[in-house]
């Protein structure tokens, strides 16, 4: 809606004979710099980037565009100059806007608004704050900002000390609801809340395939992380889900990364070729071992209780075929495994499509 309005202004700054300008809006993330230029853009923050441009373009009546890490040559004036006579809205990251502006391909006089997305992350050294401290601060036409934030602190300090700098860095001022109770008016909220109670099985040891891996490839730092969750998604899933897991691990058409991993991963430890064979040998004979693995029938004995207890909930909840939902877990492998559970034959909930979200910061 600001976006809409800032527009509707611009185009009769235009029309007046005014210099075009455009609006930026900026997602916070690690981008190259001039100390690191081989630094990568996070991929999470690629997303980000796209989702916001998505949004934007889907919604608004004028030319959009998205920039993240090397889909830009900030270095490149023609780039920019195009950039901006092609477009009224830039979606991209804040390092972005910083280097364009520290070579001088663009000029705060040429913006026109200046969204900051998660703007607590406004202070040091962060391009946020190098925006504003550098080039915002001293110009002579400024543009108008609006930062978002669901709050101005992400640390342990004083909560009104860190506003009133936020305030103070960004030029702006924080505005929310001064009684809580007024968004329980216009938030909504779920009509029912269900709390449900799970039975946790004792103890009931390694699965035999799992056994096997161990002896095979126990020792290979590459599958700890894997054999970590594999104990824990013994409890968390069922037996069935582990022994599937190990499936979706070793599929044939993910070998040929897997040794270039271990190649990669062991070369660098040990100097004889020799090593790294028997490493690599190793990881065959594990792939062997889980592609005739004969996976038993999906019964629920083979899964746990929480597991159960989800499918029922997932049944009454897509009984209508509009709805939607979202389930958190709090690794990336369960998220994995749980929409390839849902895929089975077995335990298909008509209507029901899953997919998965995650973050690469995490197992």
């Amino acid at each position: 809606m600001l976006l809409r309005h800032i527009i509707a202004q611009e185009l009769d700054d235009r029309a007046a004979g005014k210099e075009k300008r455009v609006s930026f809006f900026l997602v916070c993330a690690v981008s190259p710099t001039f100390s690191q230029p081989n630094t990568k853009v996070q991929a999470d923050k690629v997303g980000l980037v796209r989702q916001q441009w998505a949004v934007l373009e889907a919604n608004l009546d004028h030319p959009v565009v998205g920039y993240w890490g090397e889909s830009v040559d900030w270095v490149d004036a023609a780039f920019w100059t195009n950039s901006i006579a092609e477009n009224m809205i830039i979606v991209c990251t804040a390092a972005i806007l910083h280097q364009g502006l520290t070579y001088s391909h663009v000029r705060m006089d040429q913006i026109n608004l200046l969204i900051f997305d998660e703007a607590h992350h406004a202070k040091k050294k962060h391009p946020y704050a190098q925006i504003i401290k550098d080039f915002y601060s001293i110009a002579d036409t400024k543009p108008k900002i609006f930062s978002m934030t669901a709050s101005p602190v992400d640390a342990q300090v004083d909560v009104n000390k860190a506003a009133r700098e936020l305030e103070g860095l960004l030029q702006s001022e924080i505005a929310t609801v001064a009684d809580p109770a007024v968004l329980h008016q216009t938030v909504c909220k779920p009509k029912e809340e269900q709390m449900l109670f799970y039975e946790r099985p004792s103890h009931p040891g390694e699965s035999r395939l799992t056994q096997q891996l161990k002896m095979l490839v126990g020792r290979h730092s590459l599958f700890k992380n894997r054999f970590v969750f594999a104990g824990e998604a013994l409890y968390e899933l069922g037996p069935w889900c582990v022994d599937r897991f190990w499936k979706l691990v070793f599929k044939p058409e993910d070998m040929a990364k897997l040794e270039a991993q271990t190649t990669s991963k062991f070369s660098r430890v040990h100097r004889l070729n020799s090593e790294v064979d028997n490493y690599l040998e190793e990881l065959r004979e594990a792939a062997d071992l889980v592609g005739h693995y004969a996976l038993p029938g999906l019964e629920d004995r083979l899964l746990s209780d929480k597991v159960i207890q989800l499918r029922a909930v997932l049944m009454s909840r897509f009984k209508d075929l509009q709805s939607a939902g979202i389930v958190f877990v709090q690794q990336r492998f369960t998220a994995m495994m749980l929409a390839d559970l849902f895929q089975q034959p077995e335990m298909a909930i008509p209507g029901f499509r899953s997919t998965t979200l995650v973050s690469l910061a995490r197992n």
